[in-house]
């Protein structure tokens, strides 16, 4: 468990099926995790119950609990972990009602303290929509630079869509 000001970062488990289910199987949010389909609460049940550990499973997620209210507000993620080369991808989502309240800051960087401190990680990366300004904005202010852009690479409703590259590397390595 990784505690924060006003968010804890905590393992899921059975309990989180609802908030799962919700995040992953609402349509705004496909275009940003790359999903096709809805999952199936069978399906959601296995990915819980499977949930090993990021050295195994090469990726790991952490439900976003307030601190205060004890209630779960979205999801973080490190994802694609690779030891040898010390790196890891690394996204979020938030509850609609819970953005702009800079919970998604503190949960990024409660993640990267871990990342870069007990997993001695030497960068986290993300990719980021074009059009998607709000989380652009989250990334840089949380210390991530745009190092590439990925032209076209993403068709959404018959157009085409920029993707922008970002890094954060661990200041003990740079």
């Amino acid at each position: 468990m990784l505690k924060g000001e006003n968010i804890v970062l905590r393992g899921v488990d059975l309990s989180d099926l609802q908030l799962i289910e919700k995040l992953e199987n609402n349509p705004d949010n496909w275009l940003h995790s790359g999903t096709l389909i809805p999952f199936s609460k069978k399906s959601i049940e296995e990915y819980v119950l499977g949930i090993q550990d990021l050295a195994n499973d090469k990726q790991y997620r952490w439900i976003i609990d307030l601190a205060s209210k004890n209630v779960s507000i979205g999801a973080i993620d490190l994802f694609e972990y690779d030891a040898v080369n010390r790196r890891a991808g690394i996204g979020i989502i938030l509850e609609e009602e819970y953005r702009k309240n800079g919970f998604a800051t503190e949960a990024i960087d409660l993640l990267a303290t871990y990342a870069f401190s007990f997993l001695n990680l030497n960068q986290l990366w993300a990719t980021i929509l074009a059009f998607n300004v709000p989380s652009q904005r989250l990334f840089e202010n949380n210390g991530f630079k745009k190092m590439a852009v990925k032209k076209n690479w993403n068709l959404h409703n018959n157009e085409w869509h920029d993707e922008y590259f970002y890094q954060r590397f661990n200041p003990k390595t740079i």
